[in-house]
């Protein structure tokens, strides 16, 4: 049990899991569907790093305001640019 918990920064294996289930649930809340609407909006659909494809994706730019972020926090992107950006 050591080993896990070092692996994962001192944290156990259930909080990791109650973790991805409460951010899963976030992308699908309201919250999250404005604020993809409101970036896509202010993108005008197009993919905010190469600016030659159309966005799909609500991207992070960092996870300090999670649950809480503003625009500024996230990109419009398209699916490749997101694994570039995720270091995929």
């Amino acid at each position: 049990m050591a080993d896990v918990l070092e692996l994962h920064g001192g944290v156990s294996e259930d909080w990791l899991q109650r973790r991805d289930d409460e951010y899963a649930r976030y992308l699908e809340s309201d919250r999250w569907h404005k604020l993809r609407k409101a970036k896509k909006l202010s993108a005008k659909g197009k993919c905010e790093i190469c600016e030659r494809r159309y966005g799909t994706q609500l991207a992070h730019l960092g996870y300090d305001r999670i649950f809480a972020e503003r625009l500024v926090d996230v990109l419009w992107v398209c699916g490749p640019c997101h694994k570039e950006l995720d270091g995929k």
